[in-house]
């Protein structure tokens, strides 16, 4: 276990991903992000964990309209600029130091 530095539970957590967060986010939603939530939900083929990449080329490959392939950039931006501002605001874990007592001097 050298070099293992021991995570709390709660730093353990899977990041949401693109498809859960639209669906969180825009599930009632009356615009063209709220239409095309009902598409991925109707769509069982819809990537679940993709990067923008993977998501656009599937999108191209099952001929998806330029409207909704013009939704996806909007709202994958839109995923991004949460997710940064979600990171920027996490705790950081530092594990503790182990200290060892030998002939009265303090290691690290």
């Amino acid at each position: 276990m050298d070099g293992m530095v021991p995570v709390p539970n709660d730093e353990r957590r899977i990041a949401m991903n693109y498809r859960r967060w639209m669906l969180r986010k825009h599930r009632n939603d009356k615009t063209s992000a709220g239409e095309f939530v009902q598409a991925i939900k109707q769509d069982h083929g819809f990537p679940r964990r993709a990067g923008r990449t993977e998501i656009l080329d599937y999108l191209i490959r099952q001929e998806a309209c330029v409207k909704c392939i013009r939704t996806f950039e909007e709202t994958w931006s839109e995923y991004e600029r949460q997710d940064i501002k979600h990171k920027c605001h996490e705790k950081t874990y530092e594990p503790r130091r182990r200290m060892r007592w030998r002939k009265g001097v303090v290691r690290t």
